[in-house]
């Protein structure tokens, strides 16, 4: 499961914990089996997931009112802003074609080496499987 998230079970645990801290979730133990750990969302949890989900709501339809143009633009900007964050060392894996080294980048024209093939930057996947990280030295 961590994998899936590409994050560590320290990092779960670590989030976990301040959640609890922060009383928005209960952590309890399963009596029956001690390896399994309960999370139950407090009402103070549940106020701020609706108020979160709201907020999603207003940039939903914000997002629907783009014409295609303006939706690519901000697909593209969004993905260049990964892109800079992982070269930064802010985010530690990124499985976007950006970042891959069997990309090649002439002109704005895009080639994956691998799959030998042509690419526009909108088929370019941001999770990509077959991902082989450029080594970036990261200046934090």
């Amino acid at each position: 499961m961590f994998r899936i998230l590409l994050v560590t079970q320290p990092a779960v645990n670590n989030a976990i914990l301040a959640l609890a801290r922060k009383g928005l979730i209960v952590v309890s133990q399963n009596d029956l089996d001690k390896r399994v750990t309960r999370i139950k969302l407090c009402e103070k949890g549940g106020k701020v997931l609706e108020e979160l989900e709201e907020r999603l709501g207003i940039f939903e339809g914000a997002i629907k009112r783009l014409d295609r143009e303006s939706l690519e633009d901000l697909f593209k900007g969004l993905v260049l802003l990964a892109v800079n964050l992982y070269r930064m060392g802010v985010v530690r894996e990124a499985r976007m074609r950006l970042t891959c080294r069997y990309l090649r980048e002439d002109l704005g024209a895009y080639y994956c080496s691998l799959l030998k093939m042509r690419m526009n930057f909108q088929e370019l996947k941001v999770d990509c499987q077959d991902h082989e990280p450029i080594p970036y030295y990261f200046n934090l």
